[in-house]
């Protein structure tokens, strides 16, 4: 059996990603804003005008300190690599949702803590196909040939 054919792309999620987060952040405020507030008995209007400006403040503060951090990842026919040192590891599909896909990078080292990937078909374009090859495919048996990208047949 082949293995999967090498890959690398660049995993950001997008900002999707980016708004998904934030909209968590708002909520875990606004539950606790709103669990405040229920204990001052102020009433809907009163509840409102805490749990409202606290979820924005929030929204506005998560935006702001969840810049995109891209992390390039890549399947060589044999192991994976991630982040700028090219780190080996493990990948495993969390969420698959066709058009967007969680990954978590564990990595070789040990303590070294899992990484969480979101890569978008729309920044993965072609290589979405690949990716999944590799990542659903069996691990090569032990002395199976890889074939390097530029062997590859178009």
């Amino acid at each position: 059996m082949r293995s999967a054919p090498p890959v690398a792309l660049v995993c950001d999620g997008g900002a999707g990603w980016r708004g998904l987060q934030v909209l968590l952040y708002m909520l875990a405020v606004a539950a606790f804003a709103g669990w405040l507030a229920s204990h001052v008995e102020s009433g809907r209007f009163g509840m409102a005008a805490v749990v409202l400006p606290a979820s924005a403040a929030a929204g506005a503060i998560a935006w702001r300190a969840l810049r995109p951090r891209p992390q390039r990842l890549a399947w060589d026919g044999e192991r994976w690599t991630a982040g700028p040192q090219a780190e080996a590891g493990e990948v495993e599909v969390m969420i698959d949702l066709g058009a967007w896909l969680l990954l978590r990078f564990t990595p070789a080292a040990p303590g070294a803590p899992a990484r969480w990937l979101a890569l978008s078909a729309a920044a993965a374009g072609g290589g979405l196909h690949g990716l999944r090859s590799a990542v659903y495919g069996r691990a090569p048996q032990d002395g199976a040939t890889v074939r390097s990208p530029e062997r590859q047949p178009d």
